[in-house]
């Protein structure tokens, strides 16, 4: 059953973020419930007001010509119907205490039905309105139905929050989610907004059914009009298994003009355009081509543009590694990571530099100083990775950056660095001029523990570089296997958030990105101005790598640059890119970190628990050109 908001401030609550479903336990282990094949159609139906058993209204379920229906209920309510199914909901804790287990539980046990669908917008009052833990302790017993369990569906800004919790108490509990149910009651002038809703649940490669949407508190004109327009857009996602509107009859004069039905039970305008749609919609799903483009060296520069003994350079022991650079009002913008002291990799600064011409740098700041501790007690004993991003929203630089546990490395084990989280700093100076910094912290977004995916490995979460694709935020988020770091796995997973504040959620079900290699790290993403997403990432060979992407969640295998095909290397060991940098002549300027000596250093790190000294490492410059493969 439904209530409705009282005033318009609760209706804006209730827009494009108002569902967040429990999508966020995408990760939890393979589900035994029986998996669905409906050979790529789109079920049409109803999300039915709740009645007595046989009311007037049962004769809608016929004349609305739909595949399916809930009413919020377990039992139906409306007789058997071959030509349609019901599906039933365990709407709160409500049907399942007091005995009431047996009465509504008991009965889908085994039954046949296709699905059971969760919660109803549990953070909401007036609705389910259960807390997180109560919704986590009654969930067994929908799994113990054996029928595909639909996530809980969440409503209102508190949404987010909600289902978060929900999801890292049901994947520490091992809990099954096999399908996302939303409900979306967002803005219906044009497509682009319910588009933009599916699009970001889309990114958990999970299926996916719209239980509820229409559009609310608008007139009948707009609703008819979105419902022509918006179908041929829900046919084109293959994750998308079935549809219910809401509603087929209603007095409440928010939903009038979603109404199916008038009060003398005449179809609407609206009723007459959902009546004449398919029971069973063919998609028409447009496959995803990978972009086809080559990076080329144009010209370098031949030697370290910053290294041993540049101003600034007088209290950096071991040189630089990492970061990104970026052009910025007519300035280049370098932050990095200082290997300060000793122990190396462990002592360590991240800095902001800048360069009017990418060949002559000047120190700018320190924005922040690791302890060096080396006992692994401190979780910010190394601090590494300085990633700047501009978020519009606000007009504010922000900041991502990784800390470490240190000690000792063992023969077998690189624990140097280890248990890496990401920070996220946010700069107190707004607007564009913040870049500089300083920068206040804001916490933790992704770190190691039992949200983690099978992939990651000791070293927890090293890299971190977000980005935004369409309506959503995307992030490349790294970890490796460094528990064994002679056969270990070192690769990159995705990460999703409706805003670069977070909540940032693993897509595990993409996770790890299949470059192609068991190497990558540290990728750092550039939109191209045909919109093509390309992210350049430390690996194998003498060079680098880099991926293309149409949206940022389907990336192509690794293609590789060889840097020393080109320019003879002053370097041991080509090591990090520090992002593609747009210049006014269509180019892209590179700028890179190298190791200057010795690069058998892993064959010594467990002689004395320290990685061994590598020479100052020193930071290069290259231009590139893109081209597009015929």
């Amino acid at each position: 059953m439904k209530d409705y908001p009282a005033s318009k401030s609760e209706f804006e609550m209730k827009t494009y973020q108002r569902i967040t479903c429990i999508v966020l336990i995408l990760a939890v282990a393979g589900s035994t419930a029986r998996s669905q094949d409906h050979s790529g159609r789109l079920l049409k139906g109803i999300a039915y007001r709740q009645l007595e058993p046989g009311g007037e209204e049962c004769s809608d379920l016929a004349r609305l010509n739909v595949s399916w229906y809930y009413n919020w209920t377990p039992v139906p309510n409306c007789p058997p119907d071959e030509n349609r199914e019901f599906i039933p909901m365990i709407w709160s804790e409500k049907y399942l205490v007091d005995a009431n287990d047996e009465k509504y539980l008991v009965p889908l046990i085994g039954s046949d039905y296709a699905a059971l669908l969760g919660y109803n917008e549990p953070n909401w009052k007036g609705q389910a309105e259960m807390s997180v833990e109560e919704a986590l302790r009654y969930w067994p017993m929908l799994e113990k139905t054996g029928l595909r369990l639909g996530s809980p569906a969440t409503t209102g800004r508190s949404g987010l929050d909600w289902s978060i919790e929900f999801m890292k108490g049901a994947k520490e509990r091992g809990y099954r989610i096999d399908f996302l149910a939303l409900h979306w009651y967002g803005d219906c002038n044009g497509t682009g907004d319910l588009a933009s809703f599916l699009d970001y649940y889309d990114a958990f490669n999970m299926p996916m059914w719209l239980t509820e949407w229409s559009c609310y508190n608008q007139d009948m004109k707009t609703n008819t009009r979105f419902l022509e327009e918006i179908i041929p857009v829900l046919e084109s996602y293959e994750k998308l298994e079935r549809y219910a509107w809401y509603s087929n009859r209603t007095t409440h004069e928010t939903y009038l003009g979603a109404a199916l039905f008038d009060t003398t039970g005449k179809p609407t305008p609206t009723g007459e355009i959902f009546i004449n749609l398919p029971r069973q919609h063919q998609k028409h799903v447009i496959p995803r081509s990978l972009p086809e483009a080559e990076l080329e060296i144009t010209d370098w520069h031949a030697g370290p543009v910053l290294g041993k003994g540049d101003p600034g350079t007088e209290d950096i022991k071991h040189g630089f590694e990492g970061g990104r650079v970026i052009k910025h009002q007519g300035w280049y913008h370098l932050f990095t990571s200082e290997q300060a002291g000793d122990p190396k990799w462990v002592k360590m600064r991240l800095s902001h530099w800048k360069s009017k011409d990418g060949d002559d740098w000047e120190r700018v700041s320190t924005l922040y100083e690791s302890s060096g501790d080396f006992t692994g007690e401190d979780p910010r004993a190394s601090l590494w990775s300085p990633m700047p991003v501009f978020n519009e929203e606000d007009s504010t630089w922000y900041m991502t950056y990784v800390a470490y546990r240190c000690r000792p490395n063992t023969r077998e084990q690189f624990l140097n660095n280890y248990e890496g989280r990401i920070w996220q700093a946010r700069s107190v100076v707004r607007g564009e001029e913040g870049l500089g910094g300083p920068y206040e912290d804001l916490g933790v977004i992704m770190e190691p523990g039992p949200l983690a995916d099978p992939w990651e490995g000791l070293q927890g979460s090293d890299s971190f570089f977000p980005f935004r694709a369409g309506s959503k935020w995307l992030a490349f988020t790294g970890s490796a296997q460094t528990g064994n770091i002679f056969d270990g796995f070192w690769g990159n997973g995705l990460a999703l958030a409706p805003a670069l504040t977070g909540p940032w959620i693993r897509l595990s079900r993409r996770s790890p990105v299949d470059f192609g290699t068991v190497f990558s790290e540290n990728p750092i993403v550039t939109e191209l101005s045909d919109g093509t997403f390309i992210a350049v990432m430390d690996s194998p060979g003498s060079g680098f790598g880099y991926s293309l992407s149409v949206d940022g969640l389907n990336w192509s295998r690794m293609k590789m640059v060889k840097v020393t095909d080109r320019m003879e290397p002053w370097w041991s060991e080509f090591r990090t890119p520090l992002g593609l940098i747009p210049e006014e002549d269509g180019t892209f300027t590179l700028f890179f970190t190298v190791i200057k000596e010795h690069t058998d250093y892993w064959e010594h790190m467990g002689e004395d628990g320290y990685v061994m000294d590598t020479g100052f490492d020193s930071m290069g410059r290259l231009r590139l050109s893109v081209a597009e493969t015929p």
